[in-house]
């Protein structure tokens, strides 16, 4: 997956340590699955080259495709800023929490290598230099995977739209649909597993 992928789970875990409202739980860790990922719903994806369909294989729905960008991802002027809504109670999606950041690709591989391999991973980026080009992505919908450093976590579900842009310019938007649930329980010790 791209970085714009990795930061919208990047933001999930920042946004929900700030979290303060009904529906959180105390203890950790957590499990996220990705329901979807596609194209910006309002934007679409600007100018990068979405190719990419869920498809049967081994018995599961993974995403594979192509994604072509036609900006080099590991651009130090480059902006990625990630929106993350959640689905209220009532219906609909509220704006949650936004993140912005520079330099995306070695932030995220320092401080969050899990979901950097996670993400970047099925694509084939292990970091710098990744440059503008078609990337392709293959076995990607990581289900369970766990959000072990969260305090307090709301579970449901989390819409991410990552934007990047340079110069003031929108160049690429993708998002993540994730749904987030507490971690299953350890069957020897019924705790929650650590991952």
């Amino acid at each position: 997956m791209g970085p714009v992928q990795l930061q919208l789970l990047l933001i999930l875990v920042l946004s929900a340590a700030v979290s303060v409202l009904a529906n959180i739980a105390l203890a950790g860790p957590y499990s996220s699955d990705v329901e979807e990922f596609s194209p910006c719903d309002e934007i679409g994806s600007l100018s990068i080259d979405f190719n990419v369909k869920l498809v049967s294989k081994d018995g599961r729905s993974v995403y594979e495709g192509n994604i072509t960008f036609p900006y080099d991802l590991d651009d130090e002027n480059l902006l990625t800023n990630v929106k993350t809504y959640i689905w209220g109670s009532t219906g609909g999606w509220g704006e949650f929490y936004n993140v912005t950041q520079y330099d995306f690709i070695p932030y995220t591989m320092n401080n969050f290598p899990n979901v950097f391999a996670i993400f970047f991973g099925p694509m084939g980026i292990t970091g710098k230099p990744a440059p503008a080009g078609t990337y392709h992505i293959e076995n990607f919908r990581p289900t369970g995977f766990k959000l072990k450093k969260m305090d307090a976590m709301m579970f449901g579900y989390y819409k991410l739209m990552a934007i990047q842009s340079k110069d003031g310019v929108d160049l690429g938007c993708l998002q993540f649909i994730v749904y987030v649930k507490e971690a299953p329980a350890d069957k020897r010790s019924g705790t929650p597993n650590s991952g």
